[in-house]
């Protein structure tokens, strides 16, 4: 007997089948092999034979060098995209894992139904990864047969050819007997396993990430958001495992050629796109809210971490009720499962009624959680729970507006956390996360909201902050400026009007619209339209430019693009700007319905201001877009900071810190603002101020006379806060104080990093026990203390990464790793990255990395580890979840020589740029924009410094 080799799952092999199959076979096959039945084989061979078709193999040149695939003609040409010819209404998909080392792979079998829309003679759709064993056509004429497959590896599409075409109205069937793998890439159906802390053996799991386009990982289908269906799925499993899918389990039976398998069969879903398509197959304990009303929530993790789901069990609940009432709309299914997963490459998947997460995004450990990472689990649950409406209930017709999902679940987290945790401040995080997106989308490299996307390896890169966070921005803006009533009105109408199907942005901007003039909150002759289109068409936003007439006390405004550098003096975009402000005469800082808006260049306003009292532009920073004053206004601004509520003060902070690095202020009149910050004590306004000083830090972090600056601007909040936690401190003051403290060890304050390496050398001696270090300091003790130790406090510290059960700990951890000055025990941290026996998972590559980058010692290391090992890490972390990308961004931060650029460029010419693409011109640019900051003003902020 000849030895039978293992084929490669790319390949595609098929035997097409010249009969119809009726429906009522299905039961007839095997249900231990997903396959057919000894007697059903022998009939359908008889068949083929009868009719003088044979079975051969398709194989893709990439998959296996040494065969060739069949050349495809003209013909066969397709585009990435689907046609819309055929439409799926139905999949039935029953599927099996094997998760046995050495065999990691899924057998499966597959009925699509699918309606004819117009004429065609193929089948297009999407497959990665999978051999199709059997294909077959179910027509009621029987005329209609199956003649060829083609399997196209470089767009993931498979074409399967009939001898005549559909009809335009028919339904049809199409059976597929398939086979794929589990794969280690956190993509489709995937492979994950963990120790159990009892027993010490490794326990594997199968589960699932479709989204965006990864369910033709799994199995073949029309894996585009526009092509709704309905999914009746059944997973096989041990009997000493569970299944977990979007509907509950409606039966179980046995696999009679299996001893000890079974079939978990569930109930039609609803209509839904591939991507929110979910199952699971593992041993996971499971806990079920007690006293909740519908839907039935269930939480499933790991036993041994089990009793960290106590805080979601108690918030998830509260959320999905909150969304229930906004919306107006009851959540539609019996049971919202919520899973823990210890390999995970996103945060969190909104799977209908099945939301996934990684560990660290809904675990948490009540003795050892930071207050940063409870709000951190509330909001990611809160976004989760979000989509099962945007998203779920009325979906995306393309990738495109991956925004009216992504955006949306992120506005609507802060409300729902605001409202189950009113003490946490939760709405400052949306000025927080407005001020970071608008550093990325001053770049001549950001993108519009709303893209064009024609390949499929340019989704993944939109996963991005413009897509998430520039998208809750500009909602939070349609918020203020419609009105709070007005805007849940036109939410309602348009989740009602588009319930189950999908929309594009004109279908919410017209129902925002009908509202919105309904409420008389908008004039007739402008729509919602007019106004949000300049913020999702365009890339970038503008800066409002506020000039005082001295002697008349008018004010004009006008607008420009805004960023980092010169170029965009050119730029002819306009936007429709919001106007609000308020004078120091009568300040009203609530007040955010425009009093007038700018879509012209140029506006002179209805209003006057007296000369020694100052304007305030943008109220509260709920438009998308910065405010330049006069010098004049500056000063009298500056002079009255202390009188100006917190999310004022840190909208002026990071006004003036982003306008000088851009060149548009004079950066003494910037440090003579923050100078205010000797007396500040709000922590709000200290997240501002940090992330604009740090910049300058980045390229000052040597220089005395900088250093000394900062440790007197800190010097009261340091004092203010402590080293040690209060027993009256509230969450915001756990949340803040280890940032500050950090910041302030950064810029050198002496006690500072005297107590971290102290508290952490305490620890060190301490033989057994739990961590001492209170969680919400541990962040900035595990760098600042391990920054200048030895090999013994580095290894102590990788061992409690070891040992700890807690996802977020860990994270913490492997971030503070990588703080250490040492050469090589840098390098051996960073070739843990490419070893699964290391303990660095999958997900957490891409942190370790970064950890070690953004730090002036490691970044030569890290970008030398990056160009050496290329090849290597593309192969080992695949093209999902911009674990690469993440690398590649990561370098810019201290990069900011002309020597720095010339080898960042060099080295993205020299490979296969791939889904990096975006990265690198965006770390490339970065990198330019510091060559000239540091061109340009490092001596005048020196010869500032000298003159103070």
């Amino acid at each position: 007997m000849q030895e039978q080799r293992r084929r490669n799952p790319g390949i595609a092999e098929v035997t097409f089948l010249a009969y119809d199959r009726h429906e009522g076979m299905e039961d007839d096959r095997t249900p231990g092999s997903c396959g057919l039945s000894a007697k059903s084989m022998t009939a359908i061979a008889a068949t083929c034979a009868a009719i003088g078709f044979i079975a051969y193999m398709l194989t893709s040149s990439s998959a296996n060098p040494a065969t060739t695939q069949k050349p495809p003609s003209n013909d066969d040409a397709v585009q990435e995209r689907l046609p819309r010819a055929l439409l799926p209404s139905e999949y039935r998909l029953k599927i099996i894992p094997h998760l046995e080392e050495g065999n990691f792979t899924s057998s499966g079998e597959l009925w699509i139904t699918f309606n004819c829309e117009e004429p065609t003679n193929k089948i297009i759709l999407n497959a990665k990864e999978i051999k199709f064993d059997e294909v077959e056509l179910h027509s009621l004429t029987k005329e209609i047969v199956v003649t060829d497959v083609i399997v196209k590896d470089d767009s993931d599409v498979v074409v399967i050819k009939l001898n005549k075409p559909f009809k335009k109205g028919d339904v049809y069937k199409l059976y597929i007997r398939f086979t794929g793998i589990l794969n280690d890439v956190l993509q489709g159906f995937y492979r994950s396993s963990y120790v159990d802390l009892a027993t010490k053996e490794t326990r594997w799991m199968a589960s699932t990430q479709f989204s965006p386009t990864y369910a033709r990982r799994a199995f073949p289908c029309f894996d585009e958001p526009s092509f709704k269906a309905r999914f009746k799925i059944s997973l096989g499993r041990r009997t000493n495992m569970t299944s977990i899918s979007n509907m509950p389990r409606k039966s179980t039976e046995s696999i009679s050629t299996m001893p000890g398998f079974v079939w978990d069969h569930y109930p039609q879903s609803l209509l839904m796109s591939t991507y929110l398509v979910a199952f699971i197959v593992t041993d996971f304990g499971n806990v079920e809210v007690i006293n909740s009303t519908k839907p039935v929530f269930k939480l499933w993790s790991r036993r041994d971490v089990l009793d960290h789901t106590e805080y979601i069990s108690n918030v998830g609940p509260k959320i999905l009720h909150y969304f229930e009432g906004y919306f107006n709309i009851t959540f539609p299914l019996e049971k919202q499962d919520i899973v823990a997963l210890p390999d995970f490459g996103y945060t969190a998947m909104e799977n209908w009624g099945l939301i996934t997460f990684r560990e660290s995004g809904v675990l948490i450990d009540e003795k050892e959680a930071a207050a940063s990472v409870r709000q951190d689990v509330a909001l990611v649950a809160a976004h989760e729970l979000a989509h099962q409406w945007f998203g779920n209930l009325v979906t995306p017709a393309w990738w495109s507006d991956l925004w009216l999902k992504e955006g949306f679940a992120s506005f609507f987290a802060n409300l729902a956390v605001d409202h189950v945790e009113p003490t946490w401040r939760v709405k400052d995080a949306l000025l927080e996360d407005l001020q970071k997106v608008l550093e990325i989308d001053a770049l001549k490299s950001s993108h519009p909201i709303s893209v064009t996307l024609n390949r499929t390896d340019q989704i993944t890169q939109i996963f991005d902050a413009i897509s998430y966070t520039k998208g809750c921005s500009i909602i939070h803006m349609m918020y203020h400026f419609l009105g709070a009533d007005v805007f849940q009105s036109g939410i309602r109408r348009y989740l009602r009007t588009y319930a189950y199907q999908n929309a594009e942005q004109d279908d919410l901007w017209e129902a925002l619209t009908l509202e919105a003039h309904s409420h008389r909150s908008m004039m007739e002759d402008v729509t919602v339209k007019t106004v949000m289109d300049t913020w999702t068409l365009q890339a970038g936003y503008p800066i409002l430019h506020v000039n005082r007439n001295s002697n008349t006390g008018t004010i004009t405004v006008y607008q420009e693009q805004f960023c980092w550098t010169t170029g965009c003096e050119d730029s002819t975009q306009l936007w429709w700007i919001p106007l609000t402000w308020t004078k120091q005469g009568y300040p009203q800082y609530d007040k955010t319905i425009p009093k007038a808006w700018l879509h012209h260049p140029t506006l002179e306003l209805n209003d006057t201001v007296n000369e020694d009292e100052w304007i305030l532009f943008n109220l509260g920073q709920t438009g998308y877009y910065r405010v330049n004053y006069d010098d004049k206004n500056w000063k009298l601004l500056s002079q009255s900071m202390e009188l100006l509520p917190a999310a004022i003060r840190a909208q002026l902070v990071d006004d003036v810190l982003a306008n000088s690095r851009a060149g548009i202020l004079k950066y003494k009149i910037t440090m003579d603002l923050l100078q205010n910050l000797e007396n500040e004590t709000d922590y709000l306004v200290w997240d501002s101020a940090i992330r604009g000083l740090r910049y300058m830090h980045n390229k000052l972090h040597s220089d005395a006379s900088f250093n000394k600056w900062m440790q007197k601007l800190v010097q009261k909040i340091f004092k203010f806060l402590g080293t040690e936690e209060k027993d009256d401190d509230g969450h915001r003051e756990r949340r803040y104080r280890g940032d500050i403290l950090r910041w302030a060890c950064e810029v050198g304050h002496e006690e500072c990093r005297r107590n971290a390496h102290q508290i952490l050398q305490n620890w060190t001696r301490i033989s057994s026990g739990d961590n001492p270090i209170p969680p919400n300091l541990r962040s900035w003790i595990y760098c600042t203390g391990l920054e200048h130790a030895g090999k013994n406090e580095w290894n102590f510290v990788w061992n409690q990464y070891l040992q700890t059960t807690s996802g977020a700990e860990k994270e913490l951890l492997l971030d503070g790793l990588g703080c250490i000055s040492n050469e090589s025990i840098l390098s051996n941290y960073l070739a843990k990255t490419l070893s699964s026996n290391s303990g660095v998972r999958k997900q957490d590559g891409w942190r370790v990395f970064r950890s070690i980058a953004e730090t002036p010692n490691g970044l030569g290391i890290a970008f030398r580890f990056l160009r050496e090992n290329w090849s290597a890490l593309n192969d080992y972390y695949g093209t999902g979840f911009s674990a690469m990308a993440k690398m590649v961004q990561a370098l810019s931060k201290y990069m900011s020589s002309e020597s720095d650029l010339r080898q960042l460029e060099k080295f993205k010419d020299s490979v296969n740029l791939g889904v990096t693409n975006t990265a690198f011109q965006q770390t490339i640019e970065e990198v330019r924009i510091n060559v000239d900051w540091v061109t340009k003003y490092m001596d005048q902020i020196q010869n500032i410094l000298n003159q103070t």
